[in-house]
């Protein structure tokens, strides 16, 4: 796998990256010392500095910094928790990070044919019947259980095509997996402690978990699109 020489990548690049790591930074330390109205106020800019990073890094594949604009917006919508309608829009836009996120595992790898796609329409639908028993449990809600389980399907389709384009073409795809396996990780957590059980600091950990789940998975795909 030919190596990238990271600090021959354009400056702008650098500049927003670093960016993003400051702000996370931040908004892990008010999410650690549980000031909410000022964590809600940086959230959004980790994502946001994040997609114009990879921007910078990849401007021919919209399909990755799109999905992580998409990611800004969720971040946004979903600080008004008190209203459905921008709660519902913030999580359709998630939705549609994780959509144009494997439609970019596609584009690079060409894994297009027939078998790969029926593959990803047919996983969804069937993951999510055969856990929508355990999701109203854990969501003690059949419609909030049948959604979440909907979603969490979209999440391990995710992290599937990162395993894919690893095992198929190699490249810096590895990377997204673990990008993957943080989002799992971090939704889970957010539901758990949700329907289940609170938990002190529950946003750090939900925080921590996502904005590393969001980096791996645009380093991941951005590098291996370089080669």
């Amino acid at each position: 796998m030919p190596l990238i020489d990271y600090w021959k990548l354009p400056i702008a690049y650098h500049v927003f990256f670093c960016l993003f790591i400051a702000i996370s930074i931040v908004e892990l330390v008010f999410a650690f010392l549980e000031i909410e109205k000022a964590r809600k106020i940086v959230k959004t800019f980790c994502l946001l500095f994040l997609t114009i990073s990879m921007a910078f890094l990849v401007p021919n594949e919209p399909f990755l910094y799109i999905g992580l604009a998409l990611g800004a917006v969720g971040d946004f919508l979903l600080i008004f928790k008190k209203s459905q309608v921008l709660f519902i829009l913030g999580t359709i836009a998630f939705f549609a990070d994780h959509g144009f996120l494997i439609a970019e595992y596609i584009k690079l790898t060409g894994n297009s044919g027939p078998w790969y796609l029926c593959f990803t329409f047919f996983f969804i639908p069937i993951f999510t019947l055969a856990l929508m028993v355990p999701g109203w449990k854990l969501a003690n809600d059949k419609k909030l259980g049948t959604f979440g389980t909907f979603y969490f399907a979209v999440l391990f389709l995710d992290c599937i095509w990162a395993i894919i384009s690893t095992i198929t073409t190699g490249k810096y795809f590895g990377i997204a997996i673990m990008g993957g396996l943080f989002f799992i990780a971090s939704d889970f957590i957010l539901t758990y402690t949700r329907f289940q059980k609170t938990i002190k600091r529950r946003e750090f950990y939900v925080m921590g978990t996502y904005l590393l789940a969001q980096a791996f998975v645009a380093l991941g795909v951005g590098f291996s699109a370089l080669i």
